[in-house]
């Protein structure tokens, strides 16, 4: 659009320029006629000839007359048009002249557009304030450059990046929100342009610089309606000042950097939340090996509750299950064989218990401990810990008749439930989440007691699920390490 615009004011200047060289070729033709008349008239005088009557001498006096109104009329004119030419002359010239000037600050805006564009390509927050400083140095001829932001906690601007400055010092510096000059551009939230050494004297606390400053700018950056930092530039003495203009061009860039700041926050913001999410993903798939997704899920929202030392008391239901007969099965076969065994049965054992929403607190030795808690099971913890043990012997016995081949192994399973406190024992440095109590021991001691092929519970969690399963009452036993004996039930099936 500039170029069409000089285009057409330079055709309106040769334009006038005809127009003037028109009226001096016609000024000149009209004194011609009038002296070739006049020449004509007087002729015979100039050469001694006697007058002709062909004129006579008043209309002779009309057709001067006439004449003389006529060269003085076109005189006029004349006048007046050349002073009109002169006149849209130089209002074109003045014009060509903003034309120029408004060029100029057209290439300087490309410049600063094309500036910011390089800036807002790249992500990393680093990488586009060290831009900042270089870009905007180059394009208003500063001699030093800053970018300050706002530490929010401590409301003070910290340094960024800088050029044309000891980083070193730099790097030290701090400003309070209200103090100096950038503090007073971060609270007001309007740009300063300095060019008095007492406009700098006027604000507090402000750092002596090791090189004399002719002319500042500071602009504050305001990001989403608030000003989050500021943009300081410098040039040292017996350098130009800097204008209104650049200050009204420093904004525009400060502007437009300040969207790049936005976007490559943005990123970093997005990549940390990516791999924030990517950790919580691979942890709590993790977790997910060891207890239910829901259990999984509310450890990763509330890690403070679950995972920090301590305990709380809950109803659970505790299941033990042992394999009978693997301490001769060890002795028997190669150790690989011993472990490739031992992790195929806890693999599968483990699938049920996973099925039946409970989850597996540990493994001990050849045995597995799992709890169901009545948040992950729906209010049925019992009736689940149950139906996993029945489904247990099934699938251990399918698993000794097609794949093991051996006849001296069997899963013996002990069920308790109670009030037990469940939470993390051990240090700060190595934990483990489990549950201890009297039910805790009871489970274990059940387990134990019964055979291969065994499904024992006591008579408490008898009576919680009784019209729910099968279950055979055996003769009251004694427990190892307790006094007197328990009501014991063996479980021969659960009810769908």
């Amino acid at each position: 659009m500039t170029i069409e615009y000089r285009e057409k004011t330079l055709a309106e200047l040769v334009e006038l320029e005809k127009q003037d060289w028109n009226l001096r070729l016609s000024a000149i033709l009209m004194i011609f006629l009038l002296t070739f008349s006049l020449s004509i008239f007087f002729m015979p005088d100039l050469l001694n000839m006697e007058h002709t009557n062909v004129i006579k001498p008043e209309e002779l006096d009309r057709y001067l007359g006439f004449l003389g109104l006529l060269v003085l009329l076109y005189a006029i004119y004349s006048m007046r048009k050349h002073e009109e030419i002169k006149r849209l002359r130089y209002e074109l010239m003045e014009k060509g002249m903003e034309v120029n000037k408004l060029s100029q600050v057209l290439n300087e805006l490309r410049n600063i557009f094309e500036l910011v564009a390089t800036i807002n390509i790249h992500g990393d927050l680093g990488k586009v304030f060290d831009l900042i400083v270089k870009d905007i140095c180059a394009a208003l001829r500063a001699d030093a450059s800053s970018v300050m932001l706002i530490e929010e906690n401590i409301d003070t601007l910290l340094p960024k990046a800088c050029r044309g400055i000891n980083d070193e010092l730099f790097s030290q510096s701090r400003v309070k929100l209200g103090e100096g000059i950038a503090g007073w551009v971060v609270e007001e939230g309007k740009p300063l342009l300095l060019n008095r050494d007492e406009d700098i004297i006027k604000f507090r606390n402000v750092p002596k610089k090791v090189q004399p400053i002719s002319s500042a700018m500071c602009i504050p950056i305001i990001i989403d309606g608030k000003v989050t930092g500021v943009v300081n530039l410098n040039r040292y003495k017996g350098k130009e000042k800097f204008s209104e203009r650049d200050l009204k061009l420093a904004q525009i860039f400060v502007h437009d950097a300040a969207m790049a700041i936005r976007s490559a926050r943005l990123m970093e913001d997005s990549k940390q939340r990516m791999v924030l999410e990517e950790k919580n993903r691979l942890l709590f798939k993790f977790l997910s090996r060891y207890v239910p997704e829901k259990m999984a899920s509310q450890i990763l929202e509330d890690p403070g509750r679950y995972l920090t030392l301590g305990g709380e008391r809950a109803d659970l239901t505790i299941l033990f299950a042992d394999i009978r007969g693997f301490t001769h099965f060890a002795a028997t076969n190669e150790p690989e064989k011993v472990v490739e065994t031992l992790n195929h049965i806890f693999t599968e054992l483990t699938k049920v218990v996973f099925a039946n929403s409970g989850y597996i607190n540990k493994f001990i030795g050849d045995c597995l401990m799992s709890i169901y808690d009545k948040q992950y099971t729906g209010g049925n913890e019992v009736f689940m810990a149950l139906k996993t043990a029945v489904e247990m012997q099934g699938v251990f016995k399918k698993i000794i008749e097609e794949q093991i081949h051996s006849n001296g192994l069997s899963l013996g399973i002990g069920v308790n439930s109670g009030e037990v406190v469940i939470g993390n024992i051990g240090s700060e440095d190595l934990m483990d989440y489990t549950v201890i109590g009297d039910n805790v021991n009871i489970a274990l001691l059940l387990e134990e007691q019964a055979k291969g092929g065994q499904i024992l519970i006591s008579r408490d969690t008898y009576q919680r699920i009784q019209d729910k399963i099968e279950a055979k009452r055996l003769p009251p036993q004694p427990l190892r390490g307790r006094a007197g004996e328990i009501e014991v039930y063996e479980v021969l099936g659960v009810k769908k």
